[in-house]
């Protein structure tokens, strides 16, 4: 384990997570009560491709593979932090396109925690669809998954009777199955802490955490952050209640099931 000063069990902290799960409030939660660098999404010019992920990185990771493309981003933003003794970035695109498979093979697995945010999932999937998030598939190239690509571990079909609203709901059961799979390869050689918004929104929640990063001391929780209300939220909200409970998918069983079969998210076949 890294042992770099600051009082701090982990030098990085990145997140898992689908998106639209509080990564801005955990950016400042961190950054407020531990007092060490901590980004949400760098997202100047020059960043997309060398900092952040761009659409051609986030699209030829789910299609093909780890490839050198890839390989090459991840050695260069970890050679970017290489003068950080600690640092924090909740970026949740990362996470979909080998950053934990990255990190590993560059030797910082045991520098390095995964904090799995999960949201509660009713709540999670409104705020995609009244932002209109699955409608322009630029918007789900560059900041999630689209059902299309060749290397996913949910099924589609279960979807399709959901309509307009089935990508949504995909890509948020997708992403669930992501973070089993990653526990379950990577597990031991990456501290990961899976805590969900409602948790972390509480005293204990939020002091659980920082403890577990090394930060036993007072806890500060930020205001909320980035919330949306938009005037049709009624309508989709009851459409998505009733699709919700009408859908029937086992998570487990299908991560299961792909890691049976030897299929691996860096590796498309």
């Amino acid at each position: 384990m890294w042992a770099g000063g600051l009082g701090l069990k982990y030098r990085f902290v990145f997140t898992l997570t689908a998106g639209r799960t509080g990564t801005e409030w955990l950016r400042r939660l961190l950054a407020e009560n531990l007092g060490i660098p901590a980004i949400h999404e760098p997202l100047e010019i020059d960043d997309f491709g060398t900092r952040m992920p761009d659409i051609r990185l986030m699209r030829s990771f789910n299609d093909r593979g780890n490839t050198s493309l890839i390989q090459d981003f991840h050695a260069g933003k970890f050679a970017g932090l290489k003068h950080q003794r600690a640092y924090a970035e909740t970026n949740h695109t990362l996470g979909k396109c080998g950053l934990v498979e990255n990190l590993v093979a560059l030797g910082l697995g045991g520098e390095t925690c995964l904090v799995l945010l999960t949201r509660d999932l009713f709540a999670q999937c409104l705020s995609y669809l009244v932002r209109r998030d699955f409608t322009n598939a630029t918007i789900v190239w560059q900041w999630y998954l689209h059902y299309a690509y060749r290397n996913i571990i949910v099924d589609t079909a279960p979807f399709m009777f959901l309509d307009d609203l089935g990508q949504a709901v995909w890509y948020a059961h997708e992403m669930q199955a992501r973070l089993i799979y990653y526990e379950s390869l990577f597990g031991p050689q990456v501290k990961m802490i899976r805590c969900s918004l409602e948790q972390l929104n509480t005293p204990h929640g939020a002091g659980a955490l920082l403890s577990a990063l090394g930060h036993p001391g007072t806890v500060r929780l930020p205001p909320p952050a980035n919330r949306n209300v938009l005037e049709d939220e009624a309508r989709f909200a009851e459409r998505l209640r009733q699709g919700l409970a009408a859908l029937d998918v086992d998570i487990v069983a299908m991560v299961r099931s792909y890691i049976a079969r030897g299929r691996r998210l860096d590796a498309v076949r």
